[in-house]
């Protein structure tokens, strides 16, 4: 018997990011009522090209491409590990629950005085899109998964004055988020 171990390599590595993300969702879950996570002026073009990259591995072990169309130069007052919340938890859901085959797109422009982030991926419909940001909630329980990300991600964006929406048209599931420009 014949054992494929760059296949496997690859399967450990996948598996790592995996295992790191929610260790980072956990972390902020267990710390963000002590510590106080201060806003600073930052890239969020370089922070979700980054995080794109970590996630590289992810990609390829689960069969999924990315088309991305990422406007250089756009800052936010943010702080940087809470935006990688809200990037690390929309780019494995996208891997979890998007078909195979089918295309993660991922944008980010300005349009105006707001700075849009879009994360869209084909699947199944979402069905109930009040209650996807809520705690423990999960549509397909057959997937691994707490329910935890997607409210992590919603308390961030209330906290930060971030517009938040999510919405089903065509295969499509696109969540996007509204930054206010403070560089105007």
């Amino acid at each position: 018997m014949c054992l494929n171990l760059s296949y496997h390599s690859k399967q450990i590595e996948a598996s790592t990011v995996m295992l790191t993300n929610n260790y980072e969702d956990f972390s902020y879950l267990s710390s963000s009522s002590i510590i106080e996570y201060k806003p600073s002026h930052i890239s969020l073009s370089l922070v979700l090209e980054e995080r794109i990259k970590s996630f590289k591995i992810l990609f390829k072990v689960y069969n999924k491409t990315i088309l991305q169309n990422i406007d250089k130069n756009l800052f936010i007052d943010a702080n940087s590990f809470e935006i990688e919340r809200i990037i690390d938890n929309n780019l494995s859901n996208a891997i979890k629950y998007g078909e195979d085959k089918r295309p993660i797109y991922i944008n980010l422009s300005k349009n105006d005085s707001l700075i849009v982030l879009e994360f869209k991926s084909y699947g199944k419909a979402i069905k109930d899109k009040n209650k996807i940001f809520e705690k423990n909630y999960r549509e397909d329980i057959a997937k691994r998964g707490l329910g935890l990300g997607l409210n992590i991600v919603k308390n961030i964006c209330i906290k930060n004055n971030i517009k938040y929406s999510v919405s089903s048209v065509d295969e499509k599931n696109s969540f996007i988020y509204e930054f206010i420009d403070n560089n105007q």
